[in-house]
């Protein structure tokens, strides 16, 4: 029986090999359209957070001033590969968290007298400016991309479908059903169980480790009697 994976996002050459060498069948497309928006800053920012990879990439993609006001700032990020395309361009990365929440408790408990600044999209997850405001942490939003949802019906059932941010998840649900949902993290785990049969996370917050734990679940299901 040929087993099938949908991405809710397109897979680089690297990840494609993940899937092509464990013999699993799969479908990739972006249910997300990400567009980047001008980003202005007037002053040198200080302290800034950084929670997904498309606001990283439009920082490490921003004009010559943006980044001239950027050379000196403190980054506190949300996920190894998030950090990773930061500090590839030369940021300085003070704090790599696993989730939101667990920033949100770091910057609280170490940084409290900071201000900082919050790059992210429109649909960005009210957690994190909630528990900074709480706190009364000093906290400035910009928004350098806007997500727009791409739903799409399929015909086909999927063995597994990976998603990686909870606006995909719940996208994805508007026109289909989930049996079996992979998850990049935790945040994104919690959309998928309001839809999904079963849910499981990766163990880090790559599309490798997405990846990884959806071919290492579905082997040894299969291998079950």
């Amino acid at each position: 029986m040929v087993v099938t994976l949908l991405s809710t996002k397109i897979l680089a050459p690297n990840q494609r090999e993940l899937l092509l060498n464990a013999h699993l069948s799969f479908v990739d497309f972006d249910i997300l359209k990400i567009e980047p928006q001008q980003l202005l800053l007037s002053q040198a920012v200080e302290d800034a957070i950084v929670t997904s990879q498309n606001a990283a990439r439009v920082l490490v993609l921003s004009p010559k001033l943006v980044q001239e006001s950027l050379k000196n700032t403190r980054f506190y990020t949300v996920g190894l590969k998030t950090a990773q395309i930061l500090k590839d361009a030369g940021f300085q990365i003070v704090e790599i968290a696993k989730n939101s929440e667990q920033l949100a408790q770091t910057i609280r408990a170490r940084f409290k007298e900071r201000t900082f600044t919050f790059f992210c999209g429109n649909t960005r997850r009210a957690e994190l400016p909630e528990h900074l405001h709480k706190a009364a942490i000093r906290l400035e939003e910009k928004i350098v991309y806007k997500a727009s949802p791409q739903s799409k019906k399929f015909e086909q059932a999927f063995d597994a479908v990976l998603f990686y941010s909870p606006l995909g998840v719940s996208a994805f649900a508007k026109s289909n059903s989930i049996d079996l949902a992979v998850c990049i993290g935790s945040t994104t785990a919690t959309e998928a169980q309001k839809h999904a049969t079963t849910v499981i996370t990766a163990n880090q917050t790559t599309v490798e480790s997405t990846i990884a734990k959806a071919v290492h679940y579905l082997k040894n299901t299969a291998t079950q009697p």
